[in-house]
């Protein structure tokens, strides 16, 4: 990015799938490290002022200094102040800068994307693969001799990596030295593979794969304990019913902050296959479930579980 990009769109906007808290930040301080920015950024939340005061302090200078505004993330269902915020964007020409968040799902209002003064979009990627970090790694400027070797060990574990994951996983590499690529390299298979292989469980049953599902299942079922996967689906479940609550109200912030642990698919369109009582039926089954295992009883509580749940048994009780 040149500081004629920057001269050219007062207004930035980066868009995702979900808003990647931890990469923005570095973006911020990467641009205002390059001196693309107008100032250190400076947090403006539209939801803690009204539209005559945003008009104002977008239009107004001290003493002529221009500002550069973060706007964080703009979620959920755009009431009449924030469409209207946006709509003054849609044409702004200066003499702040103004950066945001949209999630890609968020309908934003029709002449958002004025030709005439469009703002300026940069598309996030939800993951990331090795060449992508590496690319990463190079923009925030951190990239030691040893990091190439660690990079190996890292993505022969796992493809790709959550955006917001693998900037954290950037700044860890820094602190490991080449003596300690052993230490590293054994616990690597504890930090990703545990949580991307539930992810990858948890992703087959709410996108009704029973393939992909059984066949995780087969490779993981023994690694915890029968109490552990019932919090784990209990959890699944709770998190599922209130996240369709939320969407249907289309309040998709609060979607994604009662349902932080589900699968991306579910809160993008998954959800729709699903009611609030089919997701109650399957909670209901496992609360009887522990009941009965914290009296003995050894049956194939969670292989039951899977087969109510793809014959249909929880949809047909809702």
């Amino acid at each position: 990015m040149t500081n004629e990009f920057w001269q050219n769109h007062p207004v930035v906007v980066l868009t995702g799938a979900a808003y990647p808290l931890l990469f923005c930040s570095q973006f911020l301080k990467k641009m205002e490290q390059k001196g693309l920015l107008v100032s250190k950024p400076l947090v403006l939340l539209p939801s803690t002022i009204d539209v005559s005061e945003f008009e104002s302090r977008l239009s107004q200078t001290f003493l002529g200094s221009s500002v550069c505004y973060w706007l964080g993330e703009i979620t959920g269902r755009l009431d009449k102040k924030m469409t209207r915020m946006l709509e003054i964007l849609s044409t702004y020409t200066g003499p702040h800068q103004v950066l945001l968040f949209l999630p890609t799902e968020t309908k934003v209002p029709n002449n958002f994307w004025n030709k005439r003064s469009e703002p300026a979009c940069i598309m996030l990627p939800d993951t990331v693969d090795r060449s992508d970090f590496e690319a990463l790694a190079a923009f925030v400027g951190q990239a030691p001799v040893v990091h190439n070797q660690l990079l190996d060990d890292l993505f022969a574990v796992t493809s790709t990596l959550p955006l917001d994951t693998a900037c954290m996983m950037n700044e860890y590499l820094l602190l490991i030295s080449a003596g300690q690529r052993d230490q590293f390299r054994a616990l690597l298979p504890q930090v990703i593979e545990p949580s991307r292989s539930l992810y990858s469980l948890a992703s087959a049953y709410f996108a009704r794969d029973s393939k992909s599902l059984y066949e995780t299942w087969h490779d993981i079922s023994q690694q915890y304990p029968d109490m552990f996967w019932l919090v784990f689906w209990s959890e699944q479940f709770w998190q599922a019913y209130h996240a369709i609550t939320f969407l249907r109200q289309h309040d998709f912030a609060k979607a994604r902050k009662v349902g932080y642990r589900l699968p991306i698919a579910f809160t993008k369109y998954a959800w729709k296959q699903f009611t609030p009582h089919e997701l109650k039926a399957a909670y209901q089954f496992l609360y009887t479930a522990d009941y009965r295992l914290k009296r003995g009883s050894s049956f194939a509580v969670f292989d039951l579980l899977y087969s109510n749940h793809f014959t249909g048994v929880f949809a047909k009780q809702s």
